[in-house]
């Protein structure tokens, strides 16, 4: 696991696209975060995604630390 900073950078871009797996039309976020100092990155479906790859650097975010 990488060490927990309380100070880090992220790149974020998040977009609407269709979802076609239903028969009705139905537009859902989609997005890519990366980690600056690292590099490391990856495509997410949901916001529990987004915090999930915040936190492998920050720590929970529910934290009383914060």
């Amino acid at each position: 696991m990488p060490i927990v900073h309380r100070s880090t950078s992220f790149i974020i871009r998040i977009w609407w696209e269709q979802d076609k797996t239903t028969e009705r039309t139905v537009w859902v976020w989609r997005g890519w975060i990366q980690h600056v100092h690292s590099g490391q990155s990856t495509y997410v479906r949901n916001l529990s995604a987004f915090i999930a790859f915040i936190e492998q650097w920050t720590g929970h975010l529910d934290d009383p630390q914060w």
